[in-house]
């Protein structure tokens, strides 16, 4: 997998079942596409596997996210991470509900940039 480029994308208006991930060191899923736009992405579970670290590249660390939210409305039932830099990374968004989390080894869980409405 790349460092930084997600392995999997889930674009607006998606959903799915099970996603089961060996992220072999690298960046995991995105669902969504930008901040501030609409998602609407539903998933069951979300299993992953051996996601990436934090990385220095040119004196600057860039982190590889197991679970990346990007924009609002999002419906996840159960996410299963082991590894990553961050776990599940939320940027400016809203309307996130996420049933069951468990992050094994993460160095930091869970990381929100202006989120609202989020259970």
């Amino acid at each position: 997998m790349d460092r930084y480029a997600p392995a999997v994308t889930f674009m607006p208006y998606s959903s799915g079942k099970r996603l089961y991930l060996e992220a072999m060191f690298g960046t995991g899923i995105q669902l969504g596409t930008a901040a501030g736009t609409q998602a609407d992405v539903h998933m069951q579970q979300l299993v992953l596997w051996h996601v990436g670290k934090l990385v220095e590249t040119t004196g600057l660390l860039r982190s590889q996210d197991a679970v990346a939210l990007l924009g609002y409305g999002f419906l996840i039932d159960l996410v299963w991470c082991k590894g990553g830099a961050r776990g599940m990374y939320h940027n400016a968004g809203s309307d996130f509900f996420c049933n069951r989390a468990f992050f094994i080894g993460a160095h930091t869980v869970v990381y929100m940039t202006q989120s609202n409405q989020v259970r």
